[in-house]
């Protein structure tokens, strides 16, 4: 069952008025009411007076028209899918009692003092396949409160599993606080306007996450972002000029009606990338200043937000190229080792814990990081987000924490974040070490699944879904170059080809030929 809540201003009487009508297209089967505040005394044939009824609390506590004060909740049940059927029907009785579940649970009606519930009326339509209730209420109590329903969503989720449980429907994913916000429809036509793959807000959330696995800091946190192309705005605090927050917008992106770039702070981007919560991953706390002086923040971020797109580009190739040093051969053959066995070990661990949900919490935190890594490194430099990218979104929102809290850092955590930094160094997956990286792809499934079975065990279905997706993401693309091996040449081509775009060019030259022609390339 799924619920959904919208708030109305002005009256009930259209909206009561086109519930027990027939609806815009005859939609509308068998329209009844099958609850309200008086119980069965309501006459459903003159939907004026009952209209007039439920708004007499409005009226009388003087209500503007404009307050949203009309609640309109709507209730359904699973409609079926090519796995399942539809729920069973329930009766009338029982949809009356689901109703006022939801009501109490968002404060609308079961109040203890007298007078203090709100007017309501539960309204069912039978359409095939699409049985649902409407439930509207007036958000003034009888003695003339105003009622907020403050967290309604949540507690509609409560009610939609408590009505699952006890009439044996179809099982739904609650919402469990881990989500992030999501680009809105004006954002995504925006982009498909201007030619981009993704909207600027899910590219700027990409690029935070990588980099943070890169930097060793908070300070070397806002260098990496700067390092890659975007524009930075950290906020200082005007006693200290410490950086106290921080916003970023993509370079040649989206502009506003003046327009300047539109910046996204962290805390629009995901819950756990506001600026305390990145010092934390860091082990920082909010009073470490170890930072940039104020008045060097203030030039950066001048001069970072009124850069031009091709200044930006100049910097950034300046910056990538003192980055790091190269790692040599013998070097980059551990990274790749301790990448496996820090993956192996992490696995391990949250396997352990899979029933506790504190023990395990930084390890999948971490794993979450990791694997932004790795895509970075596998999609090369750009914007661009490569292979590996809907995998990591989707291990992303399996790790989590609800409100996007921080766990407390754990070995098995720390180690991911140390093998993920010495990866990071290698910047890169030469054409030779094509195996090498997808053995790590293999165990990364192996920790997806591991991720998916713990948030099973304690009830996150959404993100059990979420991690079962990332490994599936991942599994295909390890499994990819598994035929025939051919032409040295063309593992040459491959090699060029990666060296200027990154590993996702190799694997579009390599995947039909197998690991023999992908390991048959030329070392950078």
């Amino acid at each position: 069952m799924i619920g959904k809540a919208l708030r109305h201003p002005g009256s009930t009487r259209v909206l009561v008025a086109y519930l027990l009508g027939t609806g815009r297209g005859n939609e509308h089967v068998d329209a009844r009411v099958v609850g309200s505040w008086r119980g069965e005394g309501v006459d459903a044939s003159r939907p004026t007076v009952l209209a007039a009824l439920l708004d007499a609390p409005i009226v009388g506590a003087g209500i503007p028209a404009d307050s949203k004060a009309v609640y309109h909740l709507i209730l359904a049940s699973a409609r079926g899918n090519e796995s399942h059927g539809p729920d069973q029907a329930l009766t009338d009785e029982q949809w009356s009692e689901i109703a006022q579940d939801a009501l109490r649970r968002v404060g609308l009606i079961g109040n203890p003092g007298v007078g203090d519930d709100c007017r309501w009326v539960a309204v069912r339509h039978d359409e095939p396949g699409k049985e649902h209730a409407h439930i509207v209420a007036t958000m003034v109590t009888e003695n003339g409160r105003r009622v907020w329903g403050s967290n309604d969503r949540y507690r509609i989720g409560e009610a939609c599993r408590a009505a699952e449980q006890r009439w044996g429907l179809q099982s739904t994913a609650s919402g469990d606080r881990t989500g992030v916000p999501n680009a809105g429809r004006a954002e995504r036509e925006k982009a498909s306007r201007h030619g981009q793959s993704e909207p600027s807000r899910e590219l700027l959330r990409r690029q935070v996450r990588q980099a943070i696995t890169r930097a060793s800091s908070s300070a070397g946190f806002l260098d990496e972002l700067r390092t890659a192309g975007l524009l930075v705005n950290p906020r200082l605090s005007p006693s200290t000029g410490e950086v106290t927050g921080y916003a970023v917008a993509v370079a040649g992106g989206d502009r506003d009606s003046r327009g300047e770039p539109i910046f996204y702070g962290g805390g629009r981007l995901a819950s756990d990338l506001t600026w305390p919560k990145v010092q934390a991953r860091y082990g920082e706390s909010a009073a470490v200043s170890g930072l940039v002086t104020a008045p060097e923040t203030a030039a950066r971020a001048t001069s970072t937000t009124t850069a031009t797109t091709s200044e930006t580009r100049s910097s950034t190739s300046t910056s990538t190229a003192s980055a790091s040093a190269r790692l040599n051969a013998g070097e980059r053959q551990h990274a790749w080792r301790q990448a496996r066995s820090a993956v192996q070990n992490a696995e391990h661990v949250i396997g352990q814990h899979d029933h506790d949900p504190s023990a395990a919490a930084d390890v999948t935190w971490a794993a979450s990081d990791f694997l932004a890594g790795v895509a970075r490194i596998a999609a090369g430099s750009g914007h661009r987000p490569g292979r590996l990218a809907p995998a990591a979104r989707h291990l992303d929102r399996a790790a989590r924490e609800p409100w996007g809290r921080v766990p407390p850092p754990t070995p098995a955590g720390q180690g991911l974040r140390a093998a993920s930094g010495l990866l990071q160094a290698a910047r890169f997956v030469q054409t030779d070490e094509s195996q090498q990286m997808l053995a790590l792809l293999r165990q990364l499934v192996g920790l997806a699944e591991a991720v998916s079975a713990m948030r099973s065990a304690q009830g996150r279905g959404q993100q059990a879904g979420a991690a079962q997706l990332a490994g599936q993401e991942l599994h295909t693309i390890a499994a990819a170059p598994i035929q025939d091996a051919n032409a040295p040449g063309r593992a040459v081509s491959a090699a060029r080809a990666a060296a200027a775009g990154g590993v996702d060019a190799w694997w579009s030259d390599t995947a039909a030929r197998g690991p023999a022609a992908a390991s048959a390339g030329v070392r950078r």
